[in-house]
């Protein structure tokens, strides 16, 4: 009567602890793992506030800002429940050009500090409002407007905001400075 040979087990001499860390369940964990964060890894949009790729942009609006905006650099796209909106940043200015969920051009909001306000409507202001501090600059271009610049100043114990455009200067807004 001869005896069987048996083969030996792979790596026999590691035990049952190595063998469970080798197992179909772990291997299987790592590999839909790996494969999460590569999904993750693959999506520009899985927060809020991540940008969207030039081509998950409405092409209408797209088109529209390279056009017209084409100067500018570091521009991120973002998406909420009615605009696309292009950001961008340049030397004294903050803007952000929103486009209609078609694609048309809704209104671009330009954000200035109170030194790279234009001369003319600086002195126009300080000759209606002498002593006043300016403080900053909204300059919107939009259907309604068309173009018009909202300007915040400190004028005695308030602080203002004037709508200045081609109809003139008005006060749109004048709160009592709680000095804050």
């Amino acid at each position: 009567m001869s005896k069987q040979l048996t083969m030996p087990g792979i790596l026999p001499f590691f035990g049952v602890i190595p063998r469970k860390l080798f197992s179909s369940y772990l291997l299987s964990f790592l590999v839909f793992f790996g494969i999460g964060i590569h999904a993750i890894g693959q999506s520009t949009n899985y927060d809020a506030n991540a940008g969207l790729r030039l081509n998950e942009v409405n092409s209408h609006a797209a088109r529209h800002f390279l056009s017209h905006f084409s100067m500018a650099k570091g521009v991120t796209w973002i998406r909420d429940d009615h605009y696309y909106t292009a950001r961008f940043n340049s030397e004294n200015t903050r803007t952000r050009v929103n486009y209609k969920s078609n694609g048309n051009f809704a209104f671009c909001l330009k954000y200035y500090r109170a030194d790279a306000l234009n001369g003319d409507l600086k002195s126009a202001i300080i000759k209606k409002f002498p002593g006043c501090q300016i403080i900053s600059i909204t300059e919107l271009t939009d259907d309604v407007y068309k173009h018009a610049f909202f300007v915040n100043i400190k004028y005695g114990l308030y602080v203002e905001t004037l709508r200045c455009d081609d109809q003139g200067i008005e006060i749109t807004e004048n709160i009592q400075d709680a000095g804050i």
